[in-house]
């Protein structure tokens, strides 16, 4: 993989047929209220007192809520129309997104706290979105420590907010660690303002245990309130941030959605189209199979709110992690669609690597669509790539017959009656903007030396937008010829048909 570059990598996947961009939305809530938390013995206070209301005038940002309906906090409490969700980093956000902590723990005067030290911390169970939320109080010389388990392995959004009286000097401070005690994230923003929000982003590990460290540089107690988002970008396809497995889930399997080959030109279909979300923290991994050797393509559609300056990069590895193909052209507009075409081998598998960054903050959950298409370029004689495995042409005295070519995917034909003088005749079509060439060309059988080419195509009609060339090969009987061989020279698919004669 390159270290230079944000990539997506594909296993084995089919994009749809279609280079275009394919729409994609996730549903960001415009309340921002976060879910309400499970009961649960964790969220009481232990010291034996009645739990106390949340104090007033606790400072809470908005909260913007991904596609899987977590919650985190935003200054604006809304996702943008694109779907993606922007929590602001600023100190002091909105209060009008999230209420108070339904649940405290040892608010002021913090009399008698159990949880001061990380071996002692409060644990916190999360509801079935990822989030939970408490009201406590801290003091100088005496943390308050609190833990929770990840469900999966995804950014993690966790916050504290404050207010203290006019005149008071007091912040605080937020430090995340992991099982280890290493330091995950912190936030020490000096406060400006009576109102403070200290924001943290990190990745978690999927089950791993994870502590958050509150403490204070005031003698008098401070309340705050404490909200985790462990789901704040997630979607259905995690854990998929590996492209092997190992310790962690790997690639996220994709299948595709077929058609069989109808006559005389509706070529067989593998498709597969889906939707997910990603974070400059968190890297996607998709793993399909490619249905015959025949070139495949994946697309990447994604839209950012303007002055959002993320952005994504693909890359399709094989199953050796090998790069078969990356797009990481930066994105100019607000839409951008990034796009990979490959030869697939039959029954391969392949990998799609999604990868997001340059995000403004780690804040930003980017919703994105996937298009595979596993039959990119094919027709009904695939797979017919090489003299080995080259297919009898059809009869086309009364009617050519039609095929698909790419670069990537040369075709090989049987010359269907090879005893006579003969000539076949190619016909296609490209717009003239691009600069597809096809060739045709006439082998003879042991040797396969040519008999006869064509690499100098006659334009036969033109349009405002279509330029229809023509190749012709010739031979006669005593040529011996066996194979019709076509090729192409750029990777755009082209249709083409054939017409042969002989006498």
């Amino acid at each position: 993989m390159r270290s230079t570059r944000l990539l997506v990598s594909i296993v084995a996947v089919g994009a749809a047929a279609s280079l275009g961009p394919g729409g994609c939305s996730c549903n960001s809530s415009s309340s921002g209220s976060p879910p309400a938390q499970e009961n649960n013995d964790a969220a009481s206070d232990d010291s034996g007192e009645d739990a106390q209301p949340t104090p007033e005038g606790g400072a809470s940002e908005a909260a913007a809520s991904s596609s899987s309906g977590s919650s985190g906090g935003s200054s604006s409490g809304t996702g943008s129309s694109s779907g993606t969700t922007t929590n602001s980093d600023a100190a002091g956000g909105d209060d009008a997104g999230i209420t108070p902590p339904a649940v405290t723990y040892n608010v002021c005067p913090d009399n008698n706290p159990t949880n001061t030290s990380f071996a002692n911390a409060y644990p916190l169970t999360l509801n079935s979105s990822g989030f939970a939320d408490l009201g406590a109080g801290v003091i100088q010389g005496s943390d308050d420590w609190f833990s929770w388990v990840a469900p999966k392995h995804d950014p993690a959004h966790v916050w504290v907010s404050y207010t203290v009286p006019t005149g008071n000097t007091t912040t605080l401070q937020l430090e995340n660690e992991n099982i280890s005690g290493s330091d995950v994230g912190y936030d020490d923003s000096a406060r400006t303002t009576n109102s403070q929000t200290l924001e943290t982003y990190f990745e978690t590990t999927n089950q791993g245990t994870f502590y958050s460290d509150i403490s204070s540089n005031g003698s008098t107690c401070t309340e705050f309130d404490y909200y985790v988002d462990a789901l704040f970008c997630t979607d259905q396809y995690e854990d998929n941030d590996y492209e092997t497995t190992g310790n962690e889930s790997g690639p996220a399997a994709i299948a595709f959605q077929t058609t069989a080959y109808s006559a005389p030109t509706t070529w067989a279909t593998a498709t597969a189209n889906f939707s997910a979300t990603i974070n400059d923290l968190d890297p996607d991994f998709y793993s399909f199979v490619s249905p015959l050797h025949d070139p495949m393509s994946a697309t990447v559609t994604y839209t950012e709110p303007t002055n959002e300056t993320a952005t994504l990069n693909i890359e399709v590895d094989n199953a050796a992690t090998s790069d078969q193909g990356y797009d990481d052209n930066s994105r100019t507009t607000n839409s951008q669609t990034l796009n990979v075409v490959w030869e697939g081998n039959a029954q391969a598998t392949y990998i799609l690597d999604v990868q997001s960054g340059n995000s403004s903050s780690k804040a930003v959950c980017s919703s994105y669509s996937v298009a595979l298409n596993g039959l990119w370029c094919t027709d009904n004689y695939e797979d017919n790539d090489t003299e080995d495995t080259a297919v009898t042409l059809p009869d086309t005295t009364s009617a050519p017959t039609t095929a698909t070519i790419s670069q990537l995917d040369p075709d090989y034909y049987i010359i269907p009656n090879p005893s006579a003088n003969g000539s076949c005749t190619v016909v296609y079509t490209v717009p003239t903007e691009d600069t597809q060439q096809l060739n045709l060309e006439v082998d003879s059988s042991g040797d396969q030396s040519d008999i006869n080419y064509d690499d100098n195509p006659t334009m036969t009609s033109t349009t405002s937008t279509t330029t229809t060339w023509t190749l012709t090969v010739n031979w006669t009987s005593d040529d011996s010829p066996e194979y019709l061989d076509v090729t192409a020279s750029s990777k755009e698919c082209t249709t083409y048909t054939i017409t042969c004669t002989s006498n």
